[in-house]
């Protein structure tokens, strides 16, 4: 009699071997830095902080008037420092990681603001 091999076995071994792989991956990641541009005196406007942000423009004005994102009211219009900006973006975001990770090293930051500070890199360049 031939024997019959459970295919929901092999399944769970090729599963197990995937999350392997994927958590080798994240614990050889480099850590997040933070981009720093060579203006910090910038000047952004609601659309350039909504396109950073992948957010809407309303989304953004909310932001500068209930959670504190420092801007200056020209008129109609909002203006954003750069520089403040990313201080902000650190304060927001960056202050739910811990600090430090079991091995001693700065946690790594959220992978959502890890692609924003990439783009806001490369939107500037």
């Amino acid at each position: 009699m031939q024997s019959v091999t459970n295919p929901f076995e092999d399944i769970v071994s090729r599963l197990e071997r995937l999350q392997s792989s994927v958590d080798l991956i994240s614990v050889n990641q480099p850590k997040a830095q933070i981009v720093r541009q060579e203006n910090p005196n910038a000047l952004l406007n609601l659309k350039d902080v909504a396109a950073i942000l992948k957010i809407p423009i309303n989304t953004a004005r909310y932001y500068i008037e209930h959670k504190k994102l420092p801007a200056v009211k020209n008129g109609k219009a909002f203006k954003i420092k750069q520089s403040d900006f990313l201080d902000w973006i650190d304060h927001v975001y960056l202050k739910k990681q811990p600090r430090e990770s079991s091995e001693g090293n700065l946690a790594i930051a959220p992978n959502h603001m890890r692609s924003i500070h990439q783009r806001f890199k490369k939107q500037r360049s």
